[in-house]
């Protein structure tokens, strides 16, 4: 619980005193005391991490150029950040692989991973989700407790994990960051960040009225959904769910 809420503390900082005039621009990047708070922060990253960013042209995308500065800002600020750009239609054959089907997505791997998502900009609160998701990322574990990471073991198919949120939602961050340790502790687990405004289309397709929303699902089309940030226990149950 303890450390829930200073996770909580520490998105609330990120948005109201670093994101507090640009919720979807990357301005706040350019701020020194921003980045060196950042960079502070990112100094516990142990491993590699790369930051695979797809897009799709300025005029179809009307995200991805802040995605692509993001990006670039936040990498800037660790070595062991790197970045790879990739167009979906001019490096179609590069995308195949990831099976993206949309843009802005930024994908977060050590080379092996690729089930941990960002479809959207990770602005505003989301911001922190990002610099978690790295962290976790580079610490080549999951995050979770080992009672969570042995049940989740026991999943043997795919399962889709997506949690649609807005940057101004205090709450959407932990559930995000959620997600992605589940995803971390089972690599047929894929958990993905979605932005509800951006992607209106599976806004409505999934019914989306307020965020943090979760939506689980499995190769059956089983499907499981809950609003709000579930704490690691329950969010685990209710991936349990579909298995």
């Amino acid at each position: 619980m303890k450390k829930k809420i200073s996770f909580l503390l520490s998105a609330l900082f990120l948005f109201l005193c670093l994101n507090r005039l640009y919720p979807l621009s990357y301005e706040f990047l350019k701020e020194a005391k921003t980045r060196a708070e950042i960079r502070e922060n990112l100094k516990a990253l142990k491993n590699e991490v790369t930051l695979i960013v797809f897009t799709s042209g300025t005029k179809e995308c009307l995200y991805c150029t802040t995605a692509i500065q993001i990006v670039r800002e936040t990498a800037s600020l660790s070595d062991k950040i790197k970045t790879r750009f990739l167009d979906m239609k001019k490096d179609k054959k590069l995308v195949q692989p990831y099976k993206v089907d949309r843009a802005p997505a930024i994908l977060v791997t050590d080379g092996k991973i690729q089930n941990i998502r960002f479809y959207g900009l990770p602005a505003g609160y989301e911001y922190s989700s990002l610099l978690e998701s790295i962290k976790n990322v580079s610490s080549g574990g999951s995050g979770l407790s080992a009672k969570n990471v042995k049940k989740l073991s026991d999943i043997q198919k795919k399962v889709l994990i997506r949690v649609f949120v807005t940057p101004t939602c205090p709450y959407c961050p932990m559930a995000v960051v959620t997600a992605h340790q589940i995803g971390l502790a089972n690599s047929l687990i894929t958990a993905e960040m979605i932005e509800a405004n951006e992607f209106m289309d599976l806004s409505r397709k999934n019914n989306v009225s307020s965020v943090p929303k979760t939506v689980i699902i499995n190769e059956k089309g089983k499907k499981i959904e809950f609003i709000g940030a579930y704490p690691e226990d329950a969010f685990v149950e209710k991936v349990l769910e579909v298995k």
